[in-house]
């Protein structure tokens, strides 16, 4: 992964329209840096040290990421189109460069997203890829971070989950378990029967049986726009409906009366 890609390369290529800000930006940067990150590690986590310095980077880290979407917002004051897209294609530039060098190497290019790759590498050859992601760090003023996997089950780039040669467990889209308060619940008994599967081998089918599983779990909401009728049992509902699927009830639907069909 590039570390902080967007605060980096915002500071790397002056991203901002007033460069007074650089200063102040920048001190968030060397903050996080310097002391709310080492401090996460010299304190055990638990610890009211430890959580004291996890929520200031936390609040930091905010900060910093927050600001390459108000450099995209027009009705922010921050509002720099030409910053935001240098650090953009210069981010996916960048990272092009390293899978090239990655690709003329002989590595196997798995996935890239944004800020990261992942690549498959004899453990014979890890010293050869460490030199190039050195000479790209040199070269852009960036770091890399690197982790190793044991497993990693992609539905997509952006949705998957792996097992690192720790025993972590990292989920990423229709594979998390516990979505952040705003995002959606739908289905979750899927993510956690994937989960399953892919962790224990557990059978799905055997997984999703279970009658531990609160009903919850199983349930899905939709908002039908003012043009829809929704109607359950031939009775008129509300538009948000919250729901789950069955072998036996009456349907849900949503109609439209049409004029030039009636």
């Amino acid at each position: 992964d590039l570390a902080a890609m967007y605060p980096t390369n915002i500071r790397n290529w002056n991203a901002f329209r007033f460069p007074e800000l650089m200063k102040v930006y920048s001190s968030f940067i060397e903050s996080r840096k310097n002391e709310t990150k080492p401090g996460m590690k010299k304190h055990p986590k638990g610890s009211p040290e430890f959580t004291y310095y996890k929520q200031k980077d936390t609040f930091i880290k905010l900060i910093l990421n927050s600001t390459s979407g108000l450099l995209d917002n027009p009705h922010s004051w921050l509002y720099y189109p030409e910053g935001i897209m240098t650090v953009r294609c210069g981010g996916q530039l960048l990272l092009m460069d390293v899978m090239e060098k990655c690709v003329i190497a002989g590595f196997d290019i798995i996935s890239g997203n944004t800020d990261g790759i992942e690549v498959r590498i004899h453990r014979n050859r890890l010293d050869e890829y460490y030199d190039i992601l050195k000479e790209c760090e040199q070269r852009y003023n960036v770091e890399f971070e690197s982790g190793f996997y044991k497993k990693i089950v992609y539905s997509n780039v952006n949705s998957y989950i792996a097992i690192t040669d720790k025993g972590e467990i990292k989920q990423k889209g229709e594979f998390v378990t516990e979505p952040e308060l705003g995002n959606s619940t739908d289905n979750l008994i899927i993510p956690l029967a994937l989960n399953e599967y892919f962790i224990n081998g557990t059978d799905p089918r055997e997984f999703i049986k279970d009658s531990k599983h609160h009903i919850y779990l199983f349930c899905m909401s939709k908002k039908a726009d003012k043009s829809y009728q929704v109607f359950h049992n031939s009775k008129k509902q509300q538009r948000l409906n919250r729901y789950y699927a069955s072998l036996d009830g009456a349907y849900l639907y949503k109609c439209r009366y049409d004029e030039k069909k009636s």
